[in-house]
């Protein structure tokens, strides 16, 4: 069965109580609202490579046909109109969009130096026009910032920034008005982050090494600890509830080594809190699992790669709360329906 969304699709992202994907250099973006799917046209029929969404917009990332390395942001509002956002004049030669997420009400961007590997962070909030940056120069700087690759807000806004070594990477405290930090949070120093979320009782991050593993950082009132021993995390991450379970999971995508290998695996989060001590990760399957069977799950998703994970809550009166969609890397969108996992028709 071909999926609805083939190819390699952006982040799936919810907003206005739906939930929104697409595959990258589409010109169309497909809605879920809990019963079925809908085609939603993009702006100005551009093309479009990713998506985020905050508390107040959808973003698009999106180039013309002609302009894949001229990207420009644009927000849809909850009547569904599109407005680009204006790069700051202070932008200098930091113009060349990588990335976008959302976390509250600001959307982040990373956007890099001409061809080079040095990148900036921009923000705007949800009533801005504009993209102002929150890095420093690049004068100022003693070594290449990063790409960013995730943004979560629990009070406070953490962006998670990628790069390779000699780069400034890690987990940074970002402020609107005062920009970034000047170096990462406490923990969080020259580590290759990936992916970042906000759960109940704190903050956790996935970080890839050089060999093909992952580390794991979580942030409670002490700070952030480093956690080591882990597969190779992808930065996909998504909290996973049910109703009358004690306990919430926390799934996160892996690439994993071989073909049986790929897929994602559960965090337990007991009483819906991040655990104390090292976190323990497990396959899925099972009780109180997002998948009923391993098995299963290991002959579907699980030889996939995923990319962008998220289970469908909050969107119109019909979904089911064992509703998953998962992003994977080349084959396209899937779904967890009626105890399976399956390309989403």
């Amino acid at each position: 069965m071909e999926p609805r969304i083939r190819g390699t699709p952006t982040n799936i992202v919810g907003f206005n109580g739906k939930v929104y994907v697409t595959h990258r250099g589409n010109r169309t973006v497909h809605c879920y609202g809990g019963s079925e799917w809908q085609s939603l046209q993009g702006p100005d029929n551009k093309i479009i490579w990713e998506l985020a969404a905050t508390s107040g917009g959808l973003y698009a990332l999106v180039s013309g046909a002609y302009e894949v390395d001229d990207h420009d942001v644009y927000r849809m509002n909850s009547s569904g109109e599109w407005t680009a956002l204006k790069m700051d004049d202070s932008a200098g030669d930091y113009r060349n969009i990588q990335t976008i997420y959302g976390a509250g009400s600001a959307l982040f961007v990373g956007a890099r130096r001409g061809n080079s590997l040095d990148y900036a962070v921009f923000s705007a909030g949800d009533g801005s026009a504009n993209l102002t940056p929150l890095t420093k120069d690049a004068a100022s700087r003693e070594s290449p910032f990063g790409l960013l690759r995730g943004a979560a807000f629990d009070g406070s806004y953490y962006l998670a920034i990628s790069g390779e070594p000699g780069m400034t990477r890690g987990i940074f405290l970002a402020d609107s008005s005062a920009g970034l930090g000047d170096e990462p949070e406490p923990g969080t120093e020259n580590q290759n982050v990936v992916g970042i979320i906000a759960l109940q009782g704190g903050i956790a991050a996935a970080a890839k090494t050089g060999g093909g593993a992952g580390h794991l950082l979580i942030k409670t009132a002490q700070g952030f600890q480093t956690y080591t021993g882990y597969a190779n995390f992808t930065g996909a991450m998504s909290l996973w509830e049910k109703a009358d379970a004690p306990d919430a999971l926390l799934l996160l995508g892996i690439q994993g080594n071989s073909i049986n290998d790929h897929g994602y695996r559960e965090l337990v989060l007991p009483g819906k809190n991040l655990p104390g001590g090292k976190p323990e990760l497990r396959n899925p399957g099972g009780t109180n699992s997002s998948t009923e069977n391993y098995d299963k799950y290991s002959a579907s998703l699980g030889t996939h790669p995923v990319q962008s994970i998220f289970q469908v809550r909050g969107a119109d009166s019909g979904a089911d709360e064992s509703l998953v969609f998962a992003a994977t890397s080349k084959d396209g969108l899937w779904s967890y329906r009626d105890g399976r996992w399956t390309a989403e028709p």
